[in-house]
């Protein structure tokens, strides 16, 4: 259930992170007018601190495009490693449990 939980919440931040980057990136990469709503400010102040948005003037940023794609591939690297692992851990326990006589077919007895 959490796991479930956490991969909505994931997909939650991909989307806010998405529109905040959009918007910007749609106006030109600068906009002054741009205020983020509630749900999209935790996205946008991460995007702040990752260095994603720089703040050129106050109330105004811009969008920096290298930054953006440096931080993009190292968050799906880390997903693929995490996936990675995950997946050998899940093949290394269907190794143990089959050598271990757990995932064996049984036969049938009949009477």
């Amino acid at each position: 259930m959490a796991g479930a939980a956490a991969a909505g919440a994931g997909a939650a931040n991909a989307r806010a992170r998405r529109r905040v980057t959009g918007y910007l990136e749609g106006r030109g990469a600068v906009s002054a007018a741009y205020t983020p709503a509630k749900t999209d400010i935790r996205a946008f102040e991460r995007l702040r601190r990752a260095g994603v948005l720089v703040e050129a003037a106050p109330g105004r940023f811009f969008l920096d495009l290298v930054r953006y794609h440096e931080v993009e591939a190292v968050r799906q690297r880390r997903t693929w490693q995490i996936a990675l692992g995950v997946a050998l851990t899940l093949a290394a326990l269907a190794l143990l449990f089959y050598s271990s006589g757990t995932l064996t077919p049984q036969p049938i007895s009949r009477p």
